[in-house]
């Protein structure tokens, strides 16, 4: 783990420990039994720059205390980095377009500010997969040659955000990651079932 992402991932630990003594329930916007889907833009950092689109989904699944609400889901995003013309000259040219899908399963903890009822904030460890891909070209004078190359690296990391209800079903959604191959911000719409 570099230095940024150590940095990164010790705020989140440290807003997710501070959480519970500023943090009290009132009308919940997740509770046990809460479905989420969240769809949105996905900026990606850690996983070699890109933007792209997002999806995840999430279940209510225990409160504890009164206070915490616990939800397990998924998410899997596609990034894409088009570098175009790497390097040209008159008699050659480089391009390559990198891909990276993030597949991940999360534990959230939801927590309530009682001052914002419309307020979910959330946050919690993130394991999954990182498929890489990438395709270059390079012509040089009349002649095209093409390669591929993928593989699949683990991406582990914690994940911080909330939901700012909308509407009875909607919310805007925002979401940072730290760790090792995970997309650095999500950005979107929730919609709860």
């Amino acid at each position: 783990m570099n230095m940024k992402n150590l940095v990164r991932a010790v705020a989140l630990a440290a807003a997710v420990a501070a959480a519970p003594s500023v943090l009290l329930a009132q009308k919940n916007q997740f509770e046990v039994g809460s479905k989420v889907l969240n769809v949105g833009v996905v900026i990606g950092d850690e996983v070699g720059g890109g933007i792209g689109l997002g999806a995840g989904f999430e279940v209510g699944i225990k409160d504890i205390a009164g206070q915490v609400r616990l939800g397990i889901g998924g998410a899997v995003s596609i990034l894409r980095n088009d570098y175009g013309t790497g390097v040209r000259t008159p008699t050659y040219t480089y391009e390559y377009t990198n891909t990276v899908m993030p597949i991940v399963v999360f534990v959230n903890g939801h927590y309530q500010l009682e001052q914002v009822p419309k307020l979910d904030l959330f946050a919690g460890p993130v394991v999954g997969i990182t498929r890489y891909s990438t395709k270059s070209e390079v012509r040089t004078g009349g002649s095209t040659t093409s390669s591929t190359a993928s593989s699949s690296d683990p991406a582990i990391g914690i994940q911080a955000g909330g939901r700012y209800e909308l509407a009875p079903r909607i919310a805007a959604s925002a979401q940072l990651s730290a760790g090792n191959n995970l997309p650095f911000l999500t950005a979107g719409i929730a919609i709860k079932f």
